[in-house]
């Protein structure tokens, strides 16, 4: 991953309310899965299913919006 595709990403992530980011970061760093997350930040396990699934569409919108930018490269 190049510099531009790391300040990208680091764009991204700031650009979540502080909930969306302890999640994105628990599942997908720290690996924990739903129903771990759920417990840890006293959320219904069904929400935080559905901010995974949110998240994951807001990424990949993310970074299409990156591939119609020039000169910026792709993170996926």
């Amino acid at each position: 991953m190049g510099a531009k595709d790391r300040d990208s990403l680091k764009t991204f992530v700031k650009s979540l309310d502080q909930t969306e980011r302890h999640v994105l970061l628990m599942h997908y760093v720290d690996r924990l899965s739903p129903r771990e997350i759920s417990r840890v930040l006293e959320l219904a396990l069904e929400q935080v299913v559905h901010m995974i699934a949110r998240l994951r569409e807001r990424f990949r919108g993310f970074v299409a919006s990156l591939n119609t930018q020039p000169g910026v490269s792709a993170i996926a």
